[in-house]
């Protein structure tokens, strides 16, 4: 961690009390403001800092949430001051964390306007910055950040093999990669002593590995950290080289504050729920959980078989853990909120990440499989996209610079960058390329229906190009107010257009540097089969277009022909029933080509991990989504509109009539008062209501889940003579499924009867 980025991690860590310490220091230090009163309380009238003659307002926050609605709220009371008692109207705001310099001046422009103030806001980067230039305001933040009573020996942290984990990811890199592990140990232990004999040295760099080394395969090592003047061979003795004493007392100086300000973090966290006397254990089990992250990278490289059980399996560990310790009347919630808090604290410093990677590298089993791969790999950055991944690289191209909130966009958004910046060479098949236009065409089949008086009233779209939509507009980020029409129209698709979506979908791709590569014709009945049943077995919903789609790529990445295929292809996918098909099928296929599949997170830790560095947020980025929501995303997840929009045509007059009735009904049971909402199954959305289910449900049974009857029942929705019989089976049916939550026999059977009949009809 860089002398900058410890600074801003000590501010951060700042109480309000100590927030306001370090404030005092930044006025005397720099603008020479001296006797500054603390007035912060229930009567401040908003003013938390002064001097006797309130020749200045001082404000100051540690909130990182809402710290908009904090500063104007703060800022109208400075205005009420300057109205009643005629006091300046230059307000100095003090923030722990970060804005950039666009937000400040946007801040300040306001205060201007609305208020009248001359706002001044010094946030963190402001303070780090100081702290350069005023010495003892950067020894205050330290001193009043109290972080110096966290930097006594732990066990965890003083443990020589755990410094040395630290040393090699800080300093070794993907060359010779065993040699950089006993390189570590050996220098760690040559620190603390002032000089040892090589066979005691040896004795001791063995008890960390499950085999012993050769001694001389030790004397090439000890040769070579010689050359590189690390060490002093002299008679029998082997010392430390003064320059490489100095540099591990750098670092573990470095190492030292990153602990105690980690220790710092984590005990601020704990103290809300009164645990923090298990400190250590939590730091631990922390550990572990990082750990888990890189022995996944580092299983899918060696033998291509990695589990993101093992990751959920230790954050369950630690759930557990924490459920165990803290008092029994907290709250599910409060307890969720504490664990996204450990992992998001542990992310926030480079230590636990570094340790638990070079733990990983020390228990490799094999390190020169390892090294052989890291060394080729440079050769080889084709990398093969599924269509969510590609679908949210489009979205994001659209809009670069706007923070959605959603966990795959974010990703996706820094996959964008990372791909370019390590000139990754990304690829995808057409038949994904296809799926991408159907994705797209259903976002065009919902054009006609937001048209309509009643659009609102049928609920959302789990389409993800709408959402997308809703957030920009409900968020002004787009430049003109753009119709949903309008939007789809800037990626060239228009309803009833004579553009040819599919060659249009090849440009889209090709603007953000995606080849298609065509596929020869393979046999898929085995992989379908294998990806059907494990669908079945884990209850999961795909399409069979979607799931030939998948059988296809499976076939590309195993063919061993090299002209068809890169050495060690990799696929980049967020959906994990692949992992478990692709065990299947090297076992069904053992000669076929055993080919890398990773989430854009693990894909970046990968490439990272292989380059020795340690990427940022590597274990949130994958464990807060475990937390948050279920990871088949986007798979078959429909809405009532959605289902309407398949089936129904709004621009048919039967069609407008089940429109209009299926927004009454919903519009009513929106405004029931007592209206109970059943326990709604996984495959539907949060603000679900009867109406909802029971449609939704009819739709995946005659629609999605079968061929046989996806046509008839789309017919149905055009037929007037069944409207009134339709109509009131489903009026009927919500009291049914308001007790059962599900759709009865009876309605079923019924609509058995009537899509036989349609069929019938069709067929004469």
């Amino acid at each position: 961690m860089s002398k900058e980025k410890f600074t801003k991690s000590l501010i951060k860590s700042l109480e309000e009390k100590e927030l306001y310490s370090v404030a005092k220091a930044y006025l005397k230090e720099l603008e020479d403001i001296d006797n500054i009163f603390t007035l912060n309380g229930p009567w401040d009238s908003g003013i938390d800092l002064s001097t006797a003659s309130f020749d200045i307002q001082v404000q100051a926050t540690v909130e990182e949430k809402n710290f908009e609605t904090k500063l104007f709220s703060d800022l109208n009371k400075a205005k009420q001051n300057i109205d009643k008692f005629s006091i300046t109207n230059r307000v100095k705001y003090f923030y722990s964390y970060s804005l950039s310099n666009t937000t400040k001046l946007q801040y300040k422009s306001r205060a201007k306007i609305d208020y009248g103030i001359i706002l001044d806001i010094i946030d963190c980067n402001v303070l780090s910055e100081a702290s350069k230039a005023y010495p003892e305001l950067g020894r205050q933040i330290f001193d009043y950040s109290e972080i110096s009573k966290y930097s006594e020996e732990s066990t965890y942290f003083d443990d020589v093999r755990v410094k040395s984990y630290y040393d090699l990811m800080s300093f070794g890199n993907s060359i010779d990669i065993k040699f950089n592990i006993i390189k570590s140990y050996t220098i760690n232990i040559l620190f603390n002593c002032e000089f040892i004999q090589k066979n005691l040295l040896l004795s001791q760099v063995n008890q960390y590995f499950t085999s012993s080394l050769d001694s001389n395969y030790f004397d090439t090592v000890l040769a070579r950290l010689s050359t590189d003047h690390k060490i002093k061979l002299k008679g029998g003795d082997i010392s430390l080289h003064a320059k490489e004493r100095q540099r591990v007392e750098d670092a573990l100086n470095e190492f030292q504050e990153e602990e105690a300000l980690l220790l710092s973090d984590l005990t601020t966290a704990l103290k809300k729920y009164n645990l923090q006397e298990h400190l250590d254990d939590i730091v631990i089990r922390l550990s572990e959980l990082y750990e888990s992250t890189y022995s996944l990278n580092v299983s899918e490289i060696t033998h291509r078989d990695s589990n993101i059980n093992d990751i959920r399996s230790a954050t369950e560990r630690l759930r557990n853990y924490l459920a165990s310790i803290i008092a029994s009347d907290t709250a599910p919630t409060d307890l969720e909120d504490l664990l996204k808090t450990l992992i998001k604290v542990g992310d926030s410093s480079d230590i636990l990440p570094k340790i638990a990677a070079g733990h990983v590298y020390c228990k490799i089993s094999d390190p020169d499989r390892l090294e052989r791969y890291a060394m080729q790999y440079s050769n080889n950055r084709t990398i093969f996209l599924d269509t969510n991944v590609m679908l949210n690289l489009l979205l994001i191209d659209y809009a670069p610079k706007v923070e959605y909130d959603n966990y795959y966009h974010k990703i996706a958004k820094q996959f964008y960058h990372f791909s370019a910046d390590n000139d990754l060479y990304l690829k995808t098949i057409y038949p994904y390329s296809l799926e991408l236009v159907n994705i797209f065409e259903d976002a065009l089949g919902l054009v006609p229906f937001t048209k309509l008086p009643v659009f609102k009233t049928l609920g959302n779209s789990s389409n993800p190009i709408f959402q997308y939509y809703t957030f920009l507009s409900d968020n002004d980020e787009l430049e003109n107010e753009l119709t949903f029409e309008d939007f789809l129209k800037e990626f060239n698709f228009y309803q009833k257009s004579k553009v040819d979506h599919k060659r249009n979908m090849s440009y889209l791709l090709n603007t953000i540097n995606i080849e298609i590569q065509e596929v020869k014709k393979y046999d898929l009945e085995v992989v379908i089969d294998l990806i059907k049943d494990d669908l079945r077995l884990n209850g999961k919903l795909k399409s069979n277009f979607a799931a030939n789609n998948d059988a296809i790529m499976f076939e590309l990445l195993s063919d061993t022909d090299l002209e068809v295929n890169p050495k060690d292809p990799i696929l980049c996918s967020w959906d994990l029933s692949l992992n478990r098909v692709r065990k299947q099928y090297f076992e069904s296929n053992p000669r076929s080509t055993k080919w890398f599949l990773y989430t854009p997170t693990r894909l970046m830790d990968h490439i990272s991990m292989i380059n020795f560095q340690i990427r940022p947020e590597v274990v949130s980025n994958e464990i807060l989504s475990i937390l948050d929501q279920d990871n088949t995303f986007q798979q078959m997840t429909h809405t009532l509109l959605d289902a309407v929009a398949t089936i129904i045509n709004p621009d048919n007059e039967v069609g407008r009539k089940y429109t209009n009735l299926l927004a009454e009904m919903r519009k009513n049971e929106i405004l029931e008062v007592n209206a109970k909402v059943p326990e709604l199954p996984a495959d539907h959305s949060p603000d679900a209501l009867t109406i909802d289910i029971i449609f939704k449900s009819l739709f995946t049974k005659y629609f999605v889940s079968t061929d046989n009857t996806s046509h008839d029942f789309k017919v149905l929705f055009t037929k007037d003579e069944y409207f009134e019989e339709i109509s009131s089976m489903l009026v009927d049916e919500k009291k049914y499924v308001s007790t059962n939550y599900k759709v009865s026999e009876s309605m079923t059977k019924r609509l058995d009867e009537i899509l036989k009949n349609i069929n019938h009809e069709l067929g004469s």
